[in-house]
């Protein structure tokens, strides 16, 4: 491995913290949570769920408590809220809940807020009219989105020309987003572009998508390497390293990214299938400019996506018999693997695509299968699962595949092939929260990202070109 240089915590779930108010008042802390399932009226659950909705702004405008910290060291914010149930009981709960800031890996609201059973569409832009102004026209097709600091992080699957820039840095509100303030070409010899992002301690890392066995494509030294490195906390976002490591794919190629995920100075990389089997990387990045590999793990298979909780990530890869693996990364030196989940089908298994963890489950999703549920949610255990809850959205006329998760409090937003669809997920409960959301005419979703309480959804027209939707709840 080589490194050239130039000179999560997370919200709680709020039914589920309602439900958990049919025992007893909770006081939540990162040292200790406890939630309870238990049978409970619908409507007592809406009129709370409403309860904490008018609380939320109250909650949102107390101060920072600088001297309050949580173990992991984030300020934040505490609040008390109290209500009158449908049965005229008094109830009421203080919760605390890590400030979110532009700086943070997580930048979506812990909690909920506006209606999201009534999604809409505030901004939808074309990559196109994004770009600065001396980038060339052609299509870019959206392959990855993140939340980078103040910025908008956009990577691009592939371009008409080579020298068309494929990640695009746009300033970024929350709720408008502005042309392109830097851009940058991963490869100047490819019109592949980047394939994932992830950002966190002052950097964004983006995963290429180019491989090459040739010393002429690879001549700039940043071309071929599997990360590229850029820091987002100056005036204006910078290439500063990238990373290289000498895993080739079977056809001779050098390996690329698939997924990346970063966490506590760590970062995360699945790659495609190598010749060698080391998928899964485990790199120390507190230096961005001096990382070095701190463990590693065979997969055996391409790796789709990277989940995080709790010192486990959670593998989604195109094993149709493997579709999600659970490894222990809490001694990074020694990542190992716990169990695997081979999702029910029996014929055309569709392949993993995403695995979002929730308090005591996991929801998965993957690609069309024909016999079998697209959208699972499983119980989170080491040794074994069970299927709690699923949804077959794929139909043999209409196939449809998961494309990207995302969660935020207690929904999950699943881009597929053909919509955008939202998700409860309450216990053991997986529910439709509204009609899904069809994608334009022709296009494919790509991947999802949040800030605040803006969802932003990435597509790829059928004609090559890309979009960039940002939705709220009404």
């Amino acid at each position: 491995m080589s490194v050239r240089s130039r000179s999560v915590y997370r919200g709680f779930a709020l039914i589920e913290l309602l439900i958990a108010l049919a025992v007893c008042s909770i006081a939540l802390s990162s040292a200790a949570l406890a939630f309870y399932v238990l049978p409970y009226d619908v409507q007592s659950i809406e009129q709370e769920y409403r309860a904490w909705q008018d609380a939320l702004e109250a909650l949102r405008d107390n101060p920072l408590l600088p001297a309050d910290r949580l173990d992991d060291g984030a300020a934040r914010r505490q609040s008390e809220t109290s209500w009158t149930d449908a049965s005229g009981r008094k109830r009421s709960v203080s919760i605390a809940y890590p400030d979110v800031s532009a700086s943070s890996t997580d930048a979506c609201d812990p909690l909920v807020s506006g209606d999201w059973s009534r999604p809409r569409a505030i901004r939808t832009y074309s990559v196109s009219d994004l770009l600065p102004a001396n980038a060339p026209s052609g299509t870019y097709p959206v392959s990855a989105l993140a939340v980078a600091g103040p910025w908008f992080a956009v990577g691009v699957a592939q371009t008409s020309t080579s020298s068309a820039p494929t990640l695009l840095f746009l300033p970024d509100d929350g709720n408008t987003l502005a042309v392109a303030t830097a851009s940058f070409d991963n490869a100047s010899t490819s019109r592949i572009g980047f394939s994932a992002l992830a950002a966190g301690g002052g950097y964004l890392f983006a995963g290429n998508g180019f491989g090459s066995a040739s010393a002429a494509t690879c001549s700039d030294s940043m071309s071929c390497s599997q990360v590229q490195v850029f820091s987002i906390s100056g005036a204006v976002p910078m290439r500063v390293a990238s990373l290289s490591f000498p895993l080739v794919s079977s056809d001779g190629t050098s390996a690329t990214v698939g997924a990346l995920a970063y966490a506590n100075g760590l970062l995360y990389i699945g790659l495609h299938k190598t010749s060698t089997g080391q998928e899964f990387l485990i790199i120390d990045a507190h230096d961005p400019l001096r990382m070095r590999l701190a463990g590693s793990l065979n997969i055996g298979h391409s790796v789709t996506n990277i989940g995080l909780r709790d010192g486990i990530a959670y593998i989604s890869t195109d094993d149709s018999s493997r579709e999600v693996l659970v490894v222990n990364v809490q001694d990074p030196a020694r990542p190992s693997i716990v169990s695997n989940m081979d999702a029910p089908g029996s014929a055309n298994f569709g392949y993993g695509v995403a695995a979002v963890p929730y308090f005591g489950s996991l929801l998965i999703g993957r690609s069309y299968v024909s016999n079998a549920p697209e959208v699972t949610l499983v119980s989170d255990a080491s040794s074994s699962w069970s299927q709690l809850a699923a949804d077959d959205i794929g139909k043999a006329k209409t196939p449809e595949s998961v494309r990207a998760l995302l969660r935020q409090d207690f929904l999950a937003f699943a881009l597929t092939s053909r919509a955008l669809r939202i998700y409860s997920v309450v216990g053991v409960a997986l529910q439709s929260y509204a009609p899904p959301l069809p994608l334009p005419d022709g296009a494919d979703g790509t991947a999802l990202a949040c800030r605040g309480a803006t969802i932003y959804a990435g597509y790829a027209a059928a004609d090559g070109s890309g979009d960039i939707e940002m939705l709220q709840g009404s």
